[in-house]
């Protein structure tokens, strides 16, 4: 079973590397998808529920995103809607205090992507990555943890790249 968890969550590494590589946002979408469903068999094989909620959660909003020429994907009610799964499928698979770390990380990915500002959606990403850095720890998931850091180094990089430059030349 080892070999299944760690595979898995190599793939999810090498997925979300692909995530972050992708210029036209309708292939984002789609990379985030498949890296979500790829966590979410990782995060099941270690029987780390709450991860596996939030991943449900996060392959249906890119769902609908992937669909937003679509009037049914339009809706401004999204937001309520990926937000109370989310609150009930965790309750539904609360396991322990570790359970609300992915939740907390959930509702504000959800919110910072519903924004749709890059710059808010890099700061949100670091305490969230970090909330799930501390839950993959828990779970002992080695390939999770890495992930969660090349996330948090990543928003970094890219808010200093993107964001803090332009406030500095604003100045």
């Amino acid at each position: 079973m080892n070999w299944l968890v760690d595979g898995l969550g190599v793939l999810g590494i090498v997925t979300t590397i692909l995530v972050y590589q992708q210029k036209d946002q309708k292939r984002l979408l789609w990379w985030k998808l498949t890296t979500d469903s790829v966590w979410l068999l990782h995060y099941l094989t270690l029987g780390a529920y709450s991860a596996c909620a939030a991943s449900s959660v996060a392959i249906l909003r890119s769902a609908v995103f992937l669909n937003q020429d679509k009037k049914w994907a339009q809706g401004k009610g999204w937001l309520v809607v990926f937000m109370a799964i989310s609150i009930l499928l965790n309750a539904l698979v609360w396991q322990n205090m570790f359970s609300l770390l992915p939740l907390i990380s959930s509702l504000a990915c959800i919110v910072a992507y519903w924004i749709g500002n890059p710059r808010i959606t890099r700061l949100v990403s670091i305490p969230a990555a970090g909330l799930y850095l501390v839950y993959a720890v828990a779970f002992h998931s080695i390939e999770g943890v890495v992930c969660e850091m090349f996330i948090i180094i990543s928003a970094i990089v890219g808010y200093f790249r993107h964001d803090y430059k332009k406030r500095a030349v604003q100045a």
